[in-house]
């Protein structure tokens, strides 16, 4: 087995529109740190995959074919490549997505010619290796965002990968988390606290490399346990993730050294949410404006969820319902990635029927919200802005629990 690690600055000279936030209008201003994309490139007996980690929100299916064709025909040995946004809401958007993402296409160039020679990079840096994997549970930094008392499966999962002579060669670093301690109202571009993060084991880890994949985050934030929507503050969760990750890393390690590397696609045709009665949704949409008891940013993103699914006849030319399921498998270690906002339940559901997984979301397209169940009235603006049903994620965690 090897592998071979890369990075590189995706540069950001100009003004942009930044991805994630809908009441967000102005272009940026600046920046507060370098956004990376990131190269993991696995080779195993000549079978050969890549993981592609942007600092971005999201990549849409139609972005996900365009790449992974132009990339194929120059490098035909990489039998997948695999797309993944760490889901930062403070980066410009490789992407077309209706308001939330607006697309700038020389930004969109600048991103795959990196993206070209960390692959080149990653190739020239094939090591042989082995691995280990560790996952744990760990809320300090995420927790359930829709109501503080609801349960919070947040999960810290490490795939690291190691020379013979047990010299860490780099990692894959997981925590399914938004990266929202910056507000709607920052217009500088960053990387959040998983950027950071990445920069703090770096520096800690001087000869390895490093990259962030984002888990199923659909409905864990920082909401309930930042103090400030700060800088500071995300400074502060990028210095505490990397400390738990360094834990991780020089705790014991289990070495595996994998005879195989497995690659299994699947595409569900999915099935939209069945529209309710405008008047309805036009009527809770009165009753969330008349509320006082509440938090105002759960309110005020409630109302932004009914108003998405009072719009979604206009919404058709960008919303997703096909989803790729990607498989991989070193022996006994699962690296499964989804399109678009798994709710953590489906994460812990995973992770509970075979603890070896690490579970990618954001990747190869963008689905948006997928929750644990659907309510005839929705509770939360993760539900609400859905266009795809629970039911639908229920079939693809059935299906994901078959093969591992």
């Amino acid at each position: 087995m090897k592998s071979g690690f890369s990075a590189r600055k995706i540069p950001v000279e100009k003004s942009f529109y930044l991805s994630g936030y809908l009441n967000r209008t102005k272009k940026s201003t600046g920046l507060l740190d370098e956004i990376f994309v990131r190269v993991c490139l696995i080779n195993v007996k000549s079978q050969m995959a890549a993981l592609v980690s942007i600092d971005s929100l999201a990549i849409t299916r139609k972005t996900t074919l365009k790449w992974e064709k132009a990339l194929k025909s120059i490098y035909p040995e990489i039998k997948k490549i695999i797309f993944c946004a760490t889901h930062t809401h403070a980066a410009p958007s490789v992407s077309d997505y209706g308001e939330l993402m607006i697309l700038d296409t020389e930004y969109d160039g600048t991103v795959f010619e990196k993206i070209k020679e960390c692959l080149n990079e990653a190739k020239e840096n094939l090591t042989a290796c082995k691995i280990s994997f560790k996952s744990v549970l760990d809320n300090e930094i995420g927790k359930n965002r829709i109501r503080v008392e609801n349960e919070s499966s947040v999960y810290l999962s490490g795939l690291y990968f190691w020379k013979e002579n047990n010299e860490l060669l780099g990692g894959i670093v997981s925590y399914n988390c938004h990266p929202t301690v910056l507000s709607f109202e920052n217009l500088k571009i960053s990387s959040e606290f998983p950027g950071l993060a990445l920069t703090n084991l770096e520096r800690k880890f001087k000869k390895s490399k490093f990259l962030f994949v984002n888990g199923a985050a659909g409905d864990i934030s920082t909401r309930f346990t930042r103090k400030s929507q700060t800088y500071e503050q995300v400074k502060q969760f990028g210095i505490i993730l990397a400390e738990k990750s360094e834990k991780q890393i020089k705790a014991g390690q289990i070495f595996r050294r994998p005879e195989n590397l497995n690659i299994f696609t699947k595409i569900f045709s999915l099935q939209g949410k069945k529209t309710r009665n405008l008047e309805n949704i036009e009527k809770e949409i009165e009753e969330i404006k008349n509320k006082k008891d509440e938090n105002p940013r759960v309110l005020e993103t409630m109302l932004q969820g009914l108003e998405i699914e009072k719009n979604r006849n206009f919404q058709k030319d960008f919303l997703e319902y096909e989803a790729e399921l990607n498989i991989l498998s070193l022996g006994d270690i699962f690296i499964i990635t989804v399109p678009g906002e798994f709710y953590s339940y489906y994460q812990k559901e995973i992770l509970n029927k075979n603890p070896n997984v690490l579970f990618v979301g954001y990747s190869n397209g963008y689905i948006g919200y997928i929750t644990e169940q659907d309510h005839e009235k929705p509770v939360s603006y993760e539900e609400a802005s859905a266009h795809i049903s629970a039911e639908e994620g229920q079939k693809i965690l059935e299906f994901i629990k078959t093969k591992i």
